[in-house]
C-alpha cells in the first residue's frame, strides 16, 4: 500500500522561507542621474570625452547663461548654453565637466545623493563632487549667501 503524504507534517518539518532582503533604492541611484537633463549632442560629446571628472559649480550670482563646460585633452574645451548651443573655447590646461546648478537645485540633488565641497567655500560660491563612501557629509551650502 502506498504511505499517504501528511501535508501538514511535511510543512511543519520544512524549513522557514527566507524573507528577500531589503534594497535601498538610494544604495541603487546613479547620482548622475539626478542632474538635469541635456541636449543628445552634448551627451555624445560626454560619451567620447576622456576626462571623466565632475565638479558641481553653485553660485549665488550665476547669471544661468552656460549651464555646463567640458574640457577635455584630446576633444577640446566647450561651452554649454541653456538654450542649447554648444561652443568651443580655447584649450585649457585643467580638463574635467563643469555642471552650474542653483542653490535650489543643488539642495534638492544634495537630498537624494549628498556632495562634499571641493576646496575652500565663498560666500557666493562652492564646487562640489559626489560624495564616496568614505566620505563625511556635512551641509555644504553653509557659507553661501543667497542673493
Amino acid at each position: 500500500m502506498i504511505a499517504q503524504l501528511d501535508l501538514i507534517e511535511y510543512l511543519e518539518r520544512a524549513p522557514a522561507p527566507t524573507p528577500a532582503p531589503k534594497r535601498d533604492p538610494l544604495a541603487e541611484l546613479d547620482p548622475l542621474t539626478l542632474l538635469p537633463a541635456r541636449p543628445v549632442q552634448w551627451e555624445r560629446l560626454l560619451d567620447r570625452a576622456t576626462e571623466k571628472s565632475l565638479t558641481i559649480m553653485v553660485c549665488t550670482m550665476w547669471t544661468g547663461m552656460v549651464v555646463e563646460t567640458l574640457s577635455d585633452s584630446e576633444l577640446g574645451y566647450f561651452f554649454l548654453y541653456k538654450d542649447g548651443e554648444i561652443i568651443e573655447m580655447p584649450r585649457q590646461t585643467v580638463f574635467g565637466r563643469t555642471v552650474f546648478l542653483t542653490l535650489a537645485a543643488a539642495r534638492r540633488i544634495h537630498a537624494r545623493a549628498p556632495f562634499v565641497i571641493l576646496g575652500s567655500p565663498g560666500t557666493h560660491g562652492v564646487r562640489l563632487r559626489f560624495a564616496g563612501d568614505a566620505d563625511t557629509v556635512a551641509d555644504p551650502f553653509a557659507s553661501l549667501i543667497e542673493t
